[in-house]
């Protein structure tokens, strides 16, 4: 997979795209990504993701910003998982691109930069100045340019909410309440967080990680977790561990005390993953 940053010049011979921030890269967001590599298979070009950073809502509304289910790294990592995507163009949010119309976001970005021949969106995706941009006018676009557009239903399928519309938003409710487990199951994988890895007391047992303010972390409580040193998404030895979630200090960053049961003095002032398995209840089943 390769990453684009918008501030690199390219331009593609072709392409199939879609469009979102893609937090989390939840059960919903890879039914979209497997309906891009279908399309992109069908017209023989590249599978094409253009993705934002910061996240919108960060530069229009800050203080309404969503607690992030993951960094940009860990996002980029759980995309070139799902095995179905080529690019991933990552455009810088500011205020230019604030105040950049839906009809210039389409000439430069997709025509220009892309040269898109259809674009697989959320049913309910919006962009542009204003939010002035839909799918409906879109599809517009596309009748006036030579590009298709196909409009895709997120849904938790595989999942106990099985039917019902799956987004970001729905599993940060879910962790913020500490129900892990459910957030679990719309993401697919146990919700994870990364980060340098600090150790602490008793013998090479316990360590600590501190979380960015921007990271969305369960309620404060005792968890059932693991630990991996792989990338989100990828597949890796993982080691059972307890995870005490501290509440936020002044800065508005959250501590996090791992307890293992082995010795974690080898992952000290590494990055790892640390993933939140189940409730305190569950941590017998996590040994």
């Amino acid at each position: 997979m390769q990453t684009i940053a918008s501030d690199q010049p390219f331009a593609l011979a072709a392409s199939v795209a879609t469009i979102g921030v893609f937090d989390g890269v939840h059960r919903g967001h890879r039914q979209l990504l497997a309906r891009l590599r279908e399309a992109a298979g069908r017209h023989g070009v590249p599978s094409v993701v253009v993705t934002f950073d910061p996240h919108p809502r960060a530069v229009l509304a800050p203080q309404a910003a969503p607690a992030l289910l993951g960094s940009l790294q860990d996002r980029l990592a759980l995309l070139r998982a799902s095995g179905d995507v080529d690019v991933v163009l990552v455009l810088r949010f500011d205020a230019v691109r604030a105040r950049q119309s839906a009809d210039d976001f389409v000439d430069t970005v997709l025509l220009q930069q892309l040269r898109v021949r259809q674009l697989v969106l959320g049913a309910d995706f919006r962009f542009g100045h204003g939010r002035s941009g839909s799918v409906a006018a879109l599809a517009e676009h596309g009748r006036r340019q030579g590009f298709g557009v196909c409009g895709v239903t997120l849904l938790a399928d595989g999942s106990a909410d099985a039917g019902t519309h799956c987004s970001s938003t729905l599993v940060r409710s879910r962790l913020a309440a500490g129900d892990v487990g459910s957030a679990a199951a719309l993401l697919g994988r146990p919700h994870c967080v990364t980060g340098w890895l600090r150790p602490g007391a008793g013998a090479g047992r316990s360590a600590d990680m501190a979380v960015a303010g921007e990271l969305c972390v369960p309620p404060a409580g005792l968890y059932a977790g693991h630990l991996s040193e792989a990338a989100p998404g990828a597949s890796a030895p993982w080691q059972p561990v307890a995870l005490q979630v501290h509440a936020r200090d002044a800065s508005g960053r959250q501590r996090i005390a791992v307890y293992g049961h082995g010795s974690l003095a080898r992952h000290a002032h590494r990055r790892v993953a640390l993933h939140f398995a189940g409730p305190a209840a569950s941590l017998q089943q996590a040994a």
